[in-house]
């Protein structure tokens, strides 16, 4: 069957989104079938293009702009000089990784890609925040506004947040009740789409759908990654800071961060990961004796690579708008024990350091993966 899957690829410097769009992409190819991503380029990438004729409350420069300097900030040091040169090689490293799936012809703009669809039996709206309507790019087309003819589903499309602006449900709810079937990530999202009258079931994030040894075999070597601590926070997490490097001292390891200037043991700063690659984060990940993170999807790794993790949740704005994605994801899975909140930072070694029962977790894992490959299988068979 030939499927077109529209998602958040390319992305420079963020490997959730890499390694999600990857996984969808290499599952349905796993399965027999013609599937490619569909290159849609957005406001973060150099050759994209403005649009003329917008259909939805993205629709505005000024809006664009505003989204794009909020994701810039959030990645990108912009009085570096030394930043901007790194971030150029870093992005690069992203590109090269992308290239481990197959697209379809790069479209500058949603114009183009309005104007000239490609042609597959059917579409998908893919994981990740492809509904958030805070993001730096205009949603429609990642709700399959473009599509005349074919099949329309999304596979554990999400909003990224547990509420959207009222004002908003007509839109959205016009443009995904065209779909024929619906699958979300998170709870929070069914919740939202039964609220604009429309049914949907949940799905594991695609990371979750490869067999866990694709993962392991794409790990590159990183120097002294082998029992360290993975700290990798997104959005800045200062009032932990503190408690990282007191359990680092207490257990005698290095600590692997973004953060500059962190102490751990023996006696020395952190060691500096601003800068890896997909494969590289993923073995910072495998490699770890405990992973300290605000990320989603450093949480899935840390549960398919079964390591003591702990997810922490800190005051950050951007950290609050998007927790029920960790939230959802632990609280499904029975370790909702695993989240810390700025108010428990305290707690930091007491919890990170508890086993965790990755029998009883893969089991869980497994029932939902199982429902999640069910639910492709049948959709795209058109026998739900």
């Amino acid at each position: 069957m030939n499927i077109g899957i529209i998602t958040i690829q390319k992305t420079p410097c963020s490997f959730g989104a890499a390694l999600q769009s990857y996984a969808l992409w290499r599952y349905l190819k796993d399965q027999s079938h013609n599937v490619k991503i569909i290159d849609l380029l957005r406001p973060c990438h150099n050759a994209y293009k403005d649009s003329s004729n917008l259909a939805s409350f993205h629709s505005t420069k000024k809006r664009n702009k505003e989204s794009l300097i909020l994701f810039l900030k959030e990645w990108m040091n912009p009085f570096s000089w030394r930043s901007k040169i790194l971030n150029k090689k870093w992005e690069k490293e992203f590109y090269r990784f992308s290239e481990n799936a197959e697209y379809t012809r790069t479209y500058q703009s949603v114009d183009d890609l309005y104007s000239d669809p490609p042609k597959f039996d059917v579409y998908i709206s893919g994981s990740d925040q492809v509904w958030n309507t805070d993001m730096p790019f205009e949603v429609a087309p990642y709700m399959l506004d473009f599509v005349k003819v074919g099949i329309k589903m999304s596979y554990a499309s999400s909003f990224g947040k547990d509420n959207v602006p009222q004002e908003l449900f007509p839109y959205i709810q016009r443009l995904l009740s065209s779909y024929d079937y619906l699958s979300v990530r998170e709870q929070s999202s069914i919740s939202l789409l039964n609220r604009m009258g429309l049914r949907a079931i949940s799905v594991v994030d695609p990371t979750f759908l490869v067999d866990s040894g694709i993962w392991y075999s794409m790990c590159t070597p990183f120097k002294g990654s082998a029992g360290a601590i993975f700290y990798f926070s997104m959005y800045g997490a200062p009032e932990f800071d503190g408690h990282v490097s007191k359990f680092a001292c207490e257990q005698k390891r290095l600590v692997m961060a973004k953060q500059k200037g962190l102490l751990c043991y023996p006696n020395r700063k952190n060691v500096d990961i601003s800068y890896v690659p997909p494969t590289e984060w993923l073995t910072l990940i495998k490699d770890a004796e405990y992973v300290i993170t605000d990320s989603f999807h450093a949480t899935v790794f840390s549960i398919i690579f079964k390591k003591k993790f702990v997810s922490i949740i800190s005051n950050s704005k951007y950290a609050q708008r998007r927790k029920v994605r960790i939230v959802d994801l632990l609280t499904s899975l029975g370790l909702q024990e695993r989240l810390i909140y700025s108010s428990d930072a305290h707690r930091l070694a007491d919890v990170i350091t508890k086993d965790i029962n990755y029998e009883a977790v893969s089991t869980k894992v497994n029932f939902k993966v199982k429902e999640s490959k069910i639910y492709l299988q049948k959709a795209l068979a058109g026998e739900l």
